[in-house]
């Protein structure tokens, strides 16, 4: 079963981002996290812990070693390690000690060297081996390496090209977007000549800045909505705890496309649609508040965190 999560990785970095949320609302880790910060956890949130504590009292490490994607880049990047653990095989004696302490279940005693991607280079196995140096690091022989070294650059290097080649971004273009609070600067416009008169969910509302809330993918965020001569002239979302990369993604379109059309019903962002509705949402109550007379009500409906984060346009 260990090649699954070199699977999920391949099936993770390939498919588009509409369904990525859906595979991540299976990690026990991710629910988890939700259930120490105090959220309420949804059925299937519950049942994925259960399902992992269960199995964890048959198998050991089964999120680990089956399906963890973070572990499967470790693992191809492991390839290239230079230093690993080599067996002596004229001074094993075959106890297979090495085997049983082994925490992903690699089998080291049938190897003169340990080049498996499981290996997290724990050591339990040298410190289990009964023999001295029978089990010890050294450096790789270089005349054993050549080959696997070109099939991981290759590797990675391909996975690295679609990855960028599906976000259309920089390596440090993702970096960065993914390390930064979601703390958004204002889009604005104006709406001028006879585009601008008697139409749009502003109608009828006073100069001003008004403030709404929306409810994202982790929870609330706050909106201002600046009206100026009866136009949504600005857009700013003050306050969200969703995660950057995906918000980021939702709130330049959004709102760009809320001045553009001058409602907040607008289509969601494909990839992002919680993070989409709470913006939305946010501005709608933000002119309902205002007292417009014009503007819809947002109705989100969308399931709460851990059911499945971003879906089709609705």
């Amino acid at each position: 079963m260990a090649p699954l999560r070199y699977i999920l990785l391949i099936t993770t970095i390939s498919i588009s981002a509409d369904y990525i949320f859906t595979i991540m609302s299976l990690d026990p880790r991710a629910n988890f996290t939700t259930f120490l910060g105090g959220k309420t956890l949804t059925l299937i949130g519950w049942s994925v812990i259960s399902i992992f504590i269960l199995s964890s009292m048959v198998f050991e490490r089964p999120f680990c070693n089956y399906l963890c994607i973070e572990g499967a880049k470790l693992g191809v990047l492991g390839t290239l390690r230079p230093i690993t653990i080599i067996r002596n095989e004229e001074s094993c004696i075959g106890c297979s000690k090495c085997n049983r302490v082994c925490p992903m279940n690699i089998n080291v005693a049938s190897h003169g060297q340990v080049r498996s991607l499981q290996c997290i280079n724990c050591m339990e196995c040298v410190a289990a081996c009964p023999e001295k140096n029978t089990l010890k690091v050294n450096v790789v022989p270089i005349k054993k390496v050549n080959k696997k070294v070109v099939l991981s650059l290759s590797t990675i290097a391909f996975l690295f090209i679609v990855y960028t080649g599906l976000n259309s971004s920089s390596l440090f273009e993702i970096l960065e977007r993914n390390n930064t609070i979601p703390v958004s600067a204002p889009v604005s416009t104006t709406i001028t000549g006879e585009a601008a008169a008697g139409y749009g969910d502003a109608v009828g509302i006073a100069d001003g800045v008004y403030e709404g809330t929306g409810t994202g993918f982790r929870g609330q965020m706050t909106v201002e909505v600046t009206v100026k001569s009866q136009q949504i002239t600005q857009i700013e979302v003050t306050k969200t705890t969703d995660d950057a990369k995906w918000f980021n993604r939702a709130y330049s379109i959004i709102t760009s496309n809320i001045i553009k059309n001058q409602s907040a019903d607008v289509e969601v962002v494909s990839g992002a649609t919680y993070s989409s509705m709470g913006i939305k949402e946010g501005v709608a109550n933000a002119l309902i508040n205002a007292g417009g007379k014009s503007v819809k009500a947002i109705v989100n409906d969308l399931p709460k965190e851990g059911k499945g984060q971003h879906g089709k346009r609705r």
